[in-house]
């Protein structure tokens, strides 16, 4: 008798923690969408990784050139940022009289400055025209052009052309998964925002494993968003659209905005296996606190939603969960990102990803 009543006492007890909505204990204590309306907001193409032939000939259009090519293409933002350089304003004949001017305001664009920093691990930096100072130390440089500017912000260029996720790093070892953690928490994050996980054609493929091993270790605490660019160096549209963000703006053409999402990380990013393609796009990101849910509606040609967080025994990227809803109430990870994946073949054709939810267990 005393067993059946311990059995009926469960099942009550288990009925009423269902209706009640148990849902776990796990908290969103991070989301990087909070105050998007997608309803109002506009997803405006962005890249902010782009050379020019005023670099040194790195690049193989003029500024002007490069300019058109991606307002042709779409963009309605663009950081021109050639090698230890400022190519800014837009009033190119200034450098060069073969140069034209260009007028961001007429074209409904945003002119962003910027540089990329190459004596040593490359970096680039926004909203500055500090040119670049004569110094082999990253961390010497970042603290110079934070000196230089106030609005300054800056995110880690293609880092699989450095670190080697089949090497094994000494502690603290240059360029290892703690070398990039120490850096990140010798500047906050709204200074050093991030690492960029898609360059050109997902020509560094490992750079996103890279990007979950620092997550696993610092989030919801210290934010790294995604960042991915053309890292254009070309001469025409060929090279342009392999790798690109989508910020999420009230208004386009505000500079201030821009940069809060920047901080934010109001923005998700793409990259596909042919310049110009159409990644899939998210349309929106729904947060239920009572049943503790995260979906995403998508639009465009996708096959899954994967949601990774942490890394594998192989150190790769780790799947967590699939499909347009992710259940987080009893999810014991500290942080999850979302991967909308379209593959062709044996290779995935086209990845659109979210920026990482951070979470907290309570007891």
């Amino acid at each position: 008798m005393k067993k059946f009543l311990l059995v009926v006492l469960a099942t009550v007890l288990t009925t009423l923690s269902v209706a009640c909505g148990n849902y776990g204990d796990t908290e969103l204590t991070l989301n990087p969408y909070e105050n998007v309306d997608w309803a109002v907001y506009s997803h405006v193409m962005t890249n902010l990784h782009t050379h020019t032939d005023a670099d040194d000939g790195h690049g193989k259009s003029l500024p002007h050139e490069a300019v058109d090519l991606y307002y042709d293409a779409g963009y309605r933002i663009l950081a021109l940022t050639d090698h230890d350089m400022v190519t800014y304003p837009w009033t190119f004949s200034g450098i060069d009289p073969a140069y034209e001017d260009r007028d961001p305001a007429a074209l409904g664009m945003l002119d962003i400055p910027g540089n990329e920093y190459s004596r040593h691990h490359h970096f680039v930096g926004l909203f500055t025209e500090h040119e670049a100072p004569f110094t082999t130390s990253v961390e010497a440089t970042m603290r110079s052009v934070l000196n230089n500017s106030d609005e300054a912000v800056m995110f880690l260029a293609h880092p699989g052309r450095y670190w080697d996720i089949n090497k094994s790093y000494t502690p603290g070892e240059l360029y290892s998964p703690g070398w990039y953690l120490n850096l990140f928490d010798e500047f906050t994050d709204n200074e050093l925002v991030g690492i960029e996980v898609y360059n050109t054609n997902n020509r560094y493929p490992f750079d996103t494993h890279l990007w979950d091993r620092l997550l696993m270790e610092s989030m919801p605490e210290r934010t790294i968003w995604a960042f991915s660019n053309d890292d254009f160096h070309g001469e025409d549209a060929s090279e342009i659209g392999w790798s690109r963000a989508y910020h999420l703006l009230e208004d386009p053409l505000s500079k201030a905005e821009f940069r809060d999402s920047i901080v934010t990380g109001a923005f998700y990013v793409s990259s596909t296996r042919e310049a110009g393609a159409t990644p899939p796009t998210v349309v929106s990101i729904s947060i239920n606190d009572t049943r503790k849910t995260i979906t995403l509606e998508v639009e465009g040609d996708y096959d899954q939603i994967r949601w990774i967080s942490g890394i594998d025994e192989d150190n790769l990227s780790k799947v967590v969960a699939t499909g347009a809803t992710f259940e987080y109430g009893h999810f014991e990870g500290n942080y999850v990102r979302a991967a909308i994946v379209y593959e062709e073949g044996r290779r995935d054709h086209a990845m659109t990803l979210t920026q990482p939810f951070g979470f907290s267990q309570e007891d």
